[in-house]
């Protein structure tokens, strides 16, 4: 008997057909697949009486044909929660595997079981900004806004692993972060230039320590300069370094996400979302990507309880500000004070931002407070984009 998969039929009975098949069927070796979402009708109680024996697993698919064995292969490694023992090779091959794949409802997302519960507000819950009893992975914490966003999540109570190229700076990040109740929180040292090493990292990590609840996708930006004296290089270099470890990093933890029933991916990435900034041509042709990405992924991934949203901030007292001020200080033969001074001005708020200020948004995002936003572009520039 084929492990693969025993099909019965439509409704949920198991007819003499079915009990034929199963009667040759090896009792540690049944598997059974549902031909739509019918998981939450199928008890184990009911599924044990139909059959007259225990049952190893239902799982729920699309019957199709033998050929295409792996794609149910793959639906398992999905449907599995991330802190079992999985095999990591199933768990990248099933990433994908969002829809349904019957004719039906061809591009349609799936919805959850509803085993699977939704994490939402009600109207006799509190407001509730906090982040207890939730893990948090925030890439670029080592200084600026990724930092700031770490802090003040661990303030908020959660969990936090720290991404970043230099374990020094990450470990002093860590050691700075609050961590009352027992809380451990973690480190990755990875570089952001190599997609695999992010993408086997971030795997490692829900393997180990999942289910991760929310992501912050933080990069430094691309250098200053001009799109049209750009080598065609710098876009790809900066395309991989972005969108495309934003990519393994969402791959790694969205199973796990959709398991929970609750998952905040924010992406920290500029107001040129919105409205170009002259002189950083490479930079706003990315972080355009990355915005379009990020509500590409609110539209496909929202229907499982995870909101995916883009934080713009606009000019923050950061190491990148001060280095992109020093640059075009030094191109347009002015001092840093003339050119700061013309940045302000272009603000309605008057004064350049501070980083705590866009960790603010970002924990209103990734609370259950924030749940309802999703595919939103958020600009944090004390209203710069209102008036360009």
């Amino acid at each position: 008997m084929d492990r693969e998969a025993i099909t019965l039929a439509e409704p949920l009975d198991a007819d003499a057909g079915d009990r034929e098949v199963l009667a040759e069927a090896p009792r540690d070796e049944i598997e059974i697949v549902l031909g739509r979402d019918r998981l939450e009708e199928f008890e184990v109680e009911q599924r044990d009486r139909l059959l007259g024996h225990p049952v190893l697993r239902v799982v729920v698919a699309v019957p199709v044909e033998a050929a295409d064995r792996d794609h149910r292969r793959r639906m398992r490694a999905l449907r599995d929660p991330p802190d079992r023992d999985v095999d990591r090779r199933e768990l990248r091959h099933a990433r994908s595997l969002w829809f349904d794949r019957s004719r039906a409802s061809v591009g349609r997302p799936r919805a959850p079981a509803r085993s699977a519960t939704l994490v939402a507000m009600s109207d006799s819950s509190p407001i509730d900004f906090t982040l207890a009893d939730r893990q948090a992975v925030v890439c670029g914490s080592t200084q600026g806004i990724g930092r700031a966003i770490a802090e003040a999540f661990a303030d908020a109570g959660a969990t936090v692993c720290l991404v970043g190229r230099n374990q020094d700076g990450l470990d002093m990040v860590r050691d700075g972060l609050a961590s009352d109740g027992g809380r451990e929180h973690r480190t990755i040292c990875v570089d952001f230039t190599d997609r695999a090493a992010v993408g086997r990292a971030a795997d490692e990590h829900a393997a180990s320590h999942g289910p991760v609840h929310v992501l912050v996708n933080n990069t430094g930006g691309p250098a200053a300069g001009f799109a049209i004296d750009a080598d065609p290089g710098d876009f790809e270099k900066a395309f991989a370094m972005h969108l495309g470890t934003a990519q393994a990093m969402t791959q790694a933890f969205a199973p796990g996400m959709r398991a929970a029933g609750y998952g905040r991916i924010i992406n920290v990435i500029s107001t040129s979302v919105v409205t170009p900034i002259r002189g950083l041509g490479v930079s706003n042709a990315i972080r355009g990507a990355m915005g379009n990405w990020g509500r590409t992924l609110a539209g496909e991934l929202g229907p499982f309880g995870i909101t995916v949203n883009n934080l713009l901030p606009g000019f923050t007292d950061t190491q990148r500000l001060a280095s992109l001020f020093e640059g075009k200080a030094r191109r347009a033969g002015e001092t840093v004070d003339e050119v700061r001074a013309g940045a302000v001005a272009q603000i309605p708020a008057g004064r350049i931002g501070d980083a705590r200020e866009i960790a603010a948004a970002a924990l209103f995002l990734a609370s259950r407070a924030g749940g309802y936003c999703n595919g939103v572009n958020l600009p944090v520039d004390g209203g710069r984009v209102a008036v360009s």
